[in-house]
């Protein structure tokens, strides 16, 4: 399936995730974060994410309340908990981050390492990625936490199924057409 994952580096704008790990339970991947990068308000369907700040100060917001955490520090927040990330600070944050079950993780994180490898943009490889989990019926990841957010993916998920069928994505069908 894909691009191979493991402990290799896959940037997305102001981010990098590392996988480390992954079977049936757990994905488990390092993620940098540069100055003012941030993760929206997003909640998780099908699985927890236990976080280990392992450099930096990182600010969450969770169900509404925002907590600081520092290096050494964890936090576990439950599925369809709304949260959000930040980097407040002026160097790099980074995390080990588990999600419990993996709930077809390791498979968004293949297909952004492929399209990376393949040179496409972040917005093309974001649709790409949007294209497959439809197509192939793959666990959401995550979910906005705002309305507004849902109606966005949404139009993105019309947007994605309509440039797949006109630029012939189906021919990634079959390379991520995996049950592992």
């Amino acid at each position: 399936m894909g691009a191979n994952i493991l402990n290799r580096e896959i940037p997305l704008g102001k981010e990098k995730f590392i996988p480390r790990s992954f079977d049936e339970n757990n994905f488990v991947m390092d993620w940098e974060c540069t100055k003012g990068g941030m993760v929206p308000p997003h909640f998780h369907r099908h699985m927890d994410e236990h976080f280990t700040v392992t450099k930096g100060e990182v600010t969450f917001t969770v169900n509404g309340g925002k907590i600081v955490k520092h290096e050494g520090e964890t936090l576990l927040v439950p599925k369809m908990t709304p949260h959000s990330i930040k980097n407040n600070s002026d160097e790099s944050i980074a995390l080990r981050v588990t999600y419990t079950p993996n709930a077809d993780a390791h498979k968004m994180f293949s297909a952004w390492a492929t399209f990376h490898d393949d040179g496409d943009s972040l917005l093309t490889g974001f649709l790409k990625w949007l294209y497959l989990q439809k197509k192939l019926n793959w666990r959401k990841f995550s979910e906005p936490a705002h309305p507004v957010g849902t109606a966005i993916f949404a139009a993105m998920d019309g947007v994605a199924l309509t440039l797949g069928k006109i630029n012939g994505w189906d021919k990634y069908l079959d390379k991520f057409n995996s049950k592992k």
